[in-house]
């Protein structure tokens, strides 16, 4: 539970989303029903290309660097200082 609560409401929701997805959850307003999509494939130009690279790239060392972050801005370490903070860095 306070891995969850640790994570934020984006953790929460996708709690929410896996448990209904299972047939364990019943909500209204995550209710997709009567919607239609359509499936569009868009190509990227080679500058779009590098330039979704680079934000991956960033992206993925922001993600491995998080914890290490949090507890140098004092919001995380032996224990959270700052919960809000946290939250709304993991989400």
């Amino acid at each position: 539970m306070e891995s969850i609560e640790g994570g934020g409401i984006a953790a929460m929701e996708v709690v929410a989303r896996d448990l209904k997805a299972l047939g364990l959850y019943l909500a209204r307003s995550l209710s997709f029903e009567g919607v239609e999509y359509q499936t569009l494939e868009i190509e990227l130009t080679p500058t779009q290309e590098r330039i979704y690279n680079s934000y991956s790239d960033a992206f993925q060392i922001i993600h491995n660097n998080l914890e290490k972050a949090l507890e140098a801005c004092n919001i995380t370490g032996a224990k959270t200082y700052n919960r809000a903070a946290k939250m709304l860095a993991k989400s």
